[in-house]
């Protein structure tokens, strides 16, 4: 009888022990398909993070267009401005919350950095950190321009290049 009941008192400590490695077998998958949903709202929030600076940076006064036509000021980039914060970015990562932005005024195989003769390509910004994923978005880039006393905007279209770590 003894022994009978010493089975039963193993036995059934074996199955406590058996559901506890089963709830934390459980538990580790839940943990896995929890941190792999964390991982996957991650990589979109940098994405949304990268879209919506796009939209801000025409708003920004360092970058925003200065025009008589309200349509030019809302969706311009002013390429003067462009220049000027380009060849000042010795360290504007606290400016900018993305790793690298970059601007493309005309469209093309070529890409020809500014400084420089006929100059259509800045990187006003880069972190030179590794697995930098780029989104890209169209611009419109304006700058005054003056012939025989008359002074008009001259606009052309381009792209503007963010990048956010990977």
């Amino acid at each position: 009888m003894v022994k009978k009941a010493q089975f039963r008192i193993q036995q059934m400590a074996l199955m406590i022990i058996a559901l506890v490695f089963f709830f934390i077998l459980v538990g580790l998958f839940f943990l896995g398909y929890q941190y792999k949903g964390v991982q996957s709202n991650f990589k979109e929030m940098q994405k949304e993070q990268a879209v919506s600076f796009l939209k801000v940076m025409r708003n920004m006064p360092e970058f925003s267009y200065a025009s008589k036509d309200a349509r030019a000021k809302s969706i311009c980039l002013d390429w003067d401005k462009i220049n000027i914060v380009a060849s000042k970015s010795s360290n504007l990562s606290a400016l900018f919350p993305v790793a690298s932005i970059k601007v493309l005024k005309a469209f093309g195989d070529k890409k020809i950095p500014c400084p420089g003769e006929n100059c259509n390509y800045y990187e006003i910004f880069n972190s030179h950190q590794d697995k930098v994923e780029e989104y890209e978005t169209y611009a419109c880039f304006c700058t005054k321009s003056s012939e025989n006393s008359i002074s008009y905007d001259k606009c052309r279209l381009g792209n503007v290049i963010v990048g956010i770590k990977k």
